[in-house]
C-alpha cells in the first residue's frame, strides 16, 4: 500500500540523534567545493549548496555582525556568509559534522569561524548575549514541538538585546509537504517537525521573540521552484511557497 511508504516512526531523542552521522544521507557533507567532482555525492552537494545560495539574498547583514548558527552541520552556510560577518560560530551536537566543518573552513582558508560540538542549552549558558544574529537553517524540522520552545529560548539567550533570529525551514502547508503528511509520498528522514507559518508564530511567541515576520521563498530544486509564482495567490498562496523564512527579534 502507498501509505506504508512514508509513515514516520515516533523517535526517541536518542534515536533522532543517531540519525545524524556520516551515513549515506549525509556523505555529501564530505565534498569541499565544486572541484571535488569525483566524489559519489557530488550532485547532492550541488543541490545542498543551491539551497543555501537560494536563501542568502533574503538575509540582511548590517554593521559587520557576530553570528551563531545552531545545527550548523558541515558549516556550508558559514562558508557562504563568511565575507558578510565579523565572526561566525557554528554549533552542532554531532562530532562527525563538527569535524567536517572544521576541515572545510580550514581547507577553504576561512579565518573568522569557530565550531563547537555542544548542545544548544549548554552552549547558551556560557554565551549569553554574545551574538547580533542567530541562524537556524533547516534545523527546526528535526525536533518535536516539545523541544522547540526549550531550544529557541536558549537561542534567544545567546542574542544581544535587539538581536535577530533567522529560521529557514520547509513550509508545512506546501503541497509536497502535505502529500508527505498524508502518506502519498515518502517523508524525508528525520523531518519530525514540519510546521506551517501559524504554528511557527505560536511557538515563537511562547519563547518571547517579537516582531515575527514570515516570507515564503522558492524551492531550491528548479522543478519545484515553478510553483512559487502561485504563492502570491489570495487564500491559496500558502500551498505553493515551498520554504518559510522567519525573521524575529529579541
Amino acid at each position: 500500500m502507498i501509505k506504508n511508504l512514508s509513515i514516520m516512526p515516533i523517535y526517541t531523542k536518542e534515536q533522532l540523534r543517531g540519525l545524524y552521522n556520516l551515513d549515506e544521507h549525509h556523505r555529501w557533507m564530505e565534498v569541499i567545493d565544486e572541484n571535488d567532482v569525483c566524489h559519489p555525492c557530488y550532485p547532492l552537494y550541488l543541490r545542498q549548496k543551491e539551497r543555501i545560495l537560494n536563501l542568502v539574498p533574503y538575509i540582511q547583514f548590517e554593521n559587520n555582525p557576530s553570528v551563531a548558527e545552531f545545527g550548523c552541520g558541515n558549516g556550508i552556510f558559514g562558508e557562504v556568509i563568511s565575507k558578510n560577518v565579523r565572526s561566525y560560530v557554528g554549533i552542532d551536537f554531532s562530532n562527525d559534522f563538527i569535524a567536517l566543518a572544521k576541515k572545510r573552513h580550514t581547507l577553504l582558508g576561512i579565518k573568522n569561524s569557530q565550531f563547537f560540538c555542544d548542545e544548544v542549552a549548554s552552549f547558551a549558558l556560557s554565551n549569553k548575549e554574545s551574538f547580533d544574529m542567530a541562524f537556524s537553517i533547516d534545523f527546526s524540522e528535526h525536533f518535536y514541538d516539545s523541544d522547540f520552545v526549550k531550544i529557541f529560548t536558549s537561542i534567544k539567550d545567546t542574542l544581544k538585546p535587539g538581536g535577530t533570529l533567522y529560521i529557514h525551514t520547509p513550509n508545512g502547508d506546501f503541497i509536497l509537504e502535505l502529500m508527505k503528511k498524508f502518506h502519498l509520498i515518502k517523508q524525508t528522514l528525520g523531518h519530525v517537525g514540519i510546521r506551517n507559518f501559524r504554528q511557527h508564530v505560536n511557538l515563537l511567541k511562547r519563547t518571547g521573540f517579537n516582531n515575527i515576520r514570515i516570507t515564503y521563498i522558492p524551492h531550491y530544486v528548479r522543478l519545484f521552484r515553478r510553483f512559487h509564482a502561485m504563492s502570491y495567490l489570495p487564500f491559496l498562496g500558502r500551498f505553493f511557497g515551498a520554504r518559510i523564512l522567519i525573521v524575529c527579534e529579541k
